[in-house]
């Protein structure tokens, strides 16, 4: 009966940490404009979604472009949820490699490495999309990227190792983005 009663409390430890130790994060921040719709977690700043809006030239073929750059952080700053997209002024390559492209241009872009076995097929708000996942010494990095028509859609997070995030985490924003009917 006595080891019973040790056991008891020891199970009760380690859910307890188990729990303390997952990463969660509130998405109670919707977000809404003509061109798509996100959940994101409250900002440390309690400003809202910060957006950018810069013109551009795309690699390889030099086509110009918009890009549109909505984004969060929170968690101190160790913790940044993003959705991007470019509107191309031609037609530009949709293919799959394309899309590997892009998240391979962003991961360099964050200074993190692709993690090899990780990029699949999945599905940004609704459209057909790749999925793929980088690491550096310091961050974790969640990423999908798609395109519709003349416009290539990406949305990701990046989090500080030290916040012990998770893929769930990720895909808790990800899954979150949705395109009104008209948008592209």
């Amino acid at each position: 009966m006595q080891r019973k009663l040790i056991s008891i409390p020891l199970v009760l430890m380690l859910v307890t940490v188990a729990v303390w130790a997952s990463q969660n994060f509130v998405f109670n921040l919707p977000y809404s404009n003509s061109e798509f719709s996100a959940t994101f977690p409250t900002p440390d700043d309690k400003a809202g979604v910060h957006t950018s809006v810069h013109e551009g030239k795309g690699s390889p073929d030099k086509s110009a472009y918009t890009n549109h750059l909505y984004e969060v952080s929170t968690s101190g700053d160790s913790a940044a949820f993003f959705v991007a997209y470019a509107d191309y002024a031609s037609q530009v390559d949709t293919s799959v490699a394309a899309l590997d492209r892009i998240a391979d241009a962003s991961f360099h872009g964050a200074g993190v490495t692709l993690v090899p076995g990780s990029r699949k097929d999945s599905t940004l708000a609704g459209m057909f999309a790749r999925e793929a996942k980088g690491v550096s010494d310091e961050y974790e990095m969640y990423i999908r990227t798609s395109f519709a028509g003349t416009r290539a859609w990406e949305a990701f997070v990046i989090f500080k190792k030290s916040l012990h995030a998770t893929q769930a985490d990720a895909d808790e924003f990800l899954n979150s983005i949705r395109r009104p009917v008209q948008a592209r």
